[in-house]
């Protein structure tokens, strides 16, 4: 995935927080953990991101 496609990916599952927690991703070298409500599942959803979680995210539980 392009920086353009992820970066778009981040805002349109998360806003601007998202964008920022991916970049702080990048910068720190590592996967930054966070908690998503999906709506539908009672309990939080843990995704790291900059990793596949976020689009197996999107393409499973959102998009279903």
């Amino acid at each position: 995935m392009g920086i353009r496609a992820g970066l778009s990916l981040y805002y349109s599952l998360f806003g601007v927080a998202g964008v920022i927690a991916a970049a702080r991703a990048r910068l720190l070298g590592h996967p930054v953990q966070v908690a998503v409500e999906v709506p539908g599942i009672p309990h939080p959803v843990y995704l790291r991101m900059r990793t596949t979680d976020v689009a197996s995210c999107a393409e499973i539980l959102i998009k279903r």
